[in-house]
């Protein structure tokens, strides 16, 4: 039988690894959980699906989050989904357990642990297909029923959160890193190849450059240095110097992109997600971005 559910086609497929021959789906429960104005670059659907053993008859329920393509060809292209999707897929079922099995063969006892688990990805349902299209999707752990939570943006984090974060941070940057030195082969065919920068596919987008440079030409201290270096998305320079210290970014490191648990108020977990625009660089890209966020929300 084919479970029918109208957020994710042939959901019994897309999870036949999870289910292999002993286990069916019996129910789903759907529910959108992206909110207007959050998620841009994704549509998002909580998907608790209850799973029997054939065997048994013992049901278990596994609480999943689809991201699924934004509505629009406008959007689409803004967010180049035929990247930022395959990036992400990439991420979770090839750079992850490359970094996993890098630390196993290193005997490390306690293996980076800030990621969602992810269940399945899929990019159509066509046979010898590369392409994104409205088939895609991935099924990641519903990390809020496991009692993650995302900070208010608004309020941003305090001191002990936001060092949490960068510890997680961290790892991942030195696991990634260790592995560009100590087996440069496996990095350059398992990270480094899956890390196609993020562009703008339709140009730059209308009104964002000529809005700027009203703005900063009010400013008469600043106009002259900075107006004439303000350009457009293809303008700017995004291939990295070279540098021993390169290696796998996130690139979009805030509040929406962290999740935490907390117990008696106190920050114990992190979790970092979203990797559509992993990209290879200079890590000092992920703590100024954090920390240029981090400025204004202490402002």
């Amino acid at each position: 039988m084919t479970w029918i559910c109208d957020e994710v086609k042939q959901l019994d497929l897309l999870l036949n690894e999870y289910l292999g021959t002993t286990k069916l789906i019996k129910d789903v429960k759907t529910k959108k959980i992206s909110q207007p104005g959050e998620n841009y670059g994704s549509i998002m659907y909580s998907l608790d699906v209850t799973v029997e053993d054939k065997q048994n008859k013992h049901e278990e329920t596994i609480h999943t989050v689809a991201k699924v393509l934004p509505q629009g060809e406008l959007i689409r292209q803004i967010f180049n989904i035929q990247t930022t999707y395959k990036n992400e897929m990439a991420f979770y079922k090839v750079i992850v357990p490359t970094m996993l099995y890098f630390q196993k063969e290193l005997d490390i006892q306690k293996p980076i642990d800030c990621f969602a688990k992810c269940y399945a990805v899929r990019k159509n349902l066509l046979e010898n297909s590369d392409v994104i299209d409205d088939d895609a999707v991935l099924l990641l752990e519903n990390l809020k029923t496991a009692g993650f939570i995302n900070i208010d943006k608004v309020k941003g984090f305090d001191l002990e959160t936001a060092e949490m974060v960068l510890r997680s941070l961290a790892q991942f940057h030195g696991i990634s890193l260790a592995l560009k030195i100590k087996k440069p082969e496996v990095f350059e065919k398992k990270i480094k190849m899956h890390c196609d920068d993020y562009y703008i596919a339709v140009g730059e987008m209308p009104l964002m450059v000529p809005t700027i440079q009203l703005l900063l030409n009010e400013n008469e201290e600043i106009k002259e240095q900075i107006l004439p270096k303000v350009v457009g998305w293809e303008g700017a320079k995004r291939i990295p110097k070279e540098s021993i210290f390169n290696t796998l970014v996130h690139d979009d490191l805030w509040t929406n992109n962290t999740m935490q648990k907390f117990k008696n108020g106190k920050p114990v977990e992190n979790k970092l997600v979203d990797f559509q625009i992993i990209a290879y660089g200079s890590p000092a890209r992920d703590l100024f971005f954090f920390y240029g966020l981090a400025f204004l929300w202490l402002s």
